[in-house]
């Protein structure tokens, strides 16, 4: 990914993507009858799945984190599988103690919600990781307890009973080989969890290109348009590329459809990438501007009174080039304000 540009206006992408992709309950399904081992998928009821609307990640967490719990049963009993997506560049050491923490809430809030019960259901935490960097953390909660030098030692033996075990299947993207990721025939699937992968690669313009190819293979052809929308938009707020490189991302990968409403959708979200740099040149402008008549007021006065300065910074673009004009006219503070209560702009 290019240093030194300016970040997007979207405050979690990846979130964004996890979220759009996962709660469809096809994408779910497929990924967890493909991800699980034989030995777990075979005992839970997929015909029960559904997606709860709880979350359970720290407020302060959740530029790392984005979880979804899906409800289900094993064995005919209750059960929920518990997806967090770590979404940052570099794993999150204390992860698996916050993963205690969030299954413990989800069986507290449970319990609420039955208060007879007597058996708690399972609790499976599932953690899909998509940084460069290698997956340190501890896999048992056990592990958090103690440095690796005394794991053996008869006193942490002694004690360890103490302490609860608590684990969960972790799928690194980095591990996975590319064609690995072709899931099925599930290519909305396939073509996210590629687009995860690579997002933070510099090679990114022929990992796009493979991401839409595999999406192209979708049979499901309003699935198509829903996923190729969520990664087209992905592709413009995860990447600190400019907008003549997101530009090309897509023209490299609208050559793998040759549908209509397809290139409708690839315009629509181009247009819309071409807008809000419109916008947000407009916004740089503004700031730049207000920030300059700030220091001239100051310069020319001595200082610059809070209320003015509020005005100031929250006035628009024409209005403050108007302001701009004038303040040469401006004998003191108090004329200055003035001008903005004969002006009627920027209420605070």
């Amino acid at each position: 990914m290019k240093k030194g540009k300016k970040e997007q206006t979207v405050n979690n992408p990846h979130d964004a993507v996890f979220r759009s992709s996962f709660r469809d309950l096809e994408v779910a399904e497929n990924f967890f009858r493909y991800c699980l081992p034989e030995k777990l998928r075979k005992h839970i009821d997929f015909k029960t799945l559904e997606i709860t609307d709880g979350t359970y990640v720290d407020e302060k967490l959740k530029d790392r984190h984005s979880d979804i719990v899906y409800k289900t049963k094993i064995q005919g009993f209750p059960a929920f599988l518990y997806f967090l997506f770590e979404h940052q560049s570099k794993p999150d050491p204390m992860m698996l103690f916050r993963l205690v923490c969030y299954a413990v809430n989800l069986l507290k809030e449970y319990v609420d919600q039955h208060p007879k019960t007597r058996i708690l259901p399972i609790v499976m935490p599932l953690v899909l990781y998509h940084g460069k960097e290698k997956w340190t953390c501890p896999m048992h909660f056990r592990e958090m307890f103690v440095d690796k030098k005394d794991k053996d030692a008869l006193w942490y033996k002694e004690f360890s009973v103490f302490i609860p075990d608590f684990t969960y299947k972790l799928y690194d993207l980095s591990k996975y080989e590319d064609d690995m990721l072709v899931i099925g025939s599930s290519m909305a699937l396939s073509a996210v969890l590629y687009m995860f992968k690579h997002i933070f690669d510099e090679d990114f313009d022929q990992h796009a290109s493979r991401a839409f190819e595999m999406l192209a293979q979708s049979e499901d052809r309003q699935n198509m348009l829903k996923f190729l929308e969520i990664l087209l938009r992905y592709i413009y707020h995860a990447r600190n590329d400019d907008r003549e490189a997101v530009k090309n991302y897509i023209d490299q990968g609208m050559k793998h459809f040759d549908d209509e409403r397809m290139m409708e959708v690839a315009m629509t979200v181009a247009d819309q990438i071409k807008q809000e740099g419109r916008q947000e040149g407009v916004e740089e402008a503004t700031m730049k501007t207000s920030g300059i008549l700030v220091k001239q007021i100051n310069k020319r006065f001595g200082s610059v009174s809070l209320l003015l300065k509020q005005k100031l910074m929250n006035s628009d673009l024409d209005t403050l080039d108007k302001f701009g004009e004038s303040i040469f006219d401006f004998k003191d503070l108090k004329d200055a304000e003035r001008w903005w209560a004969s002006h009627g702009q920027a209420q605070l």
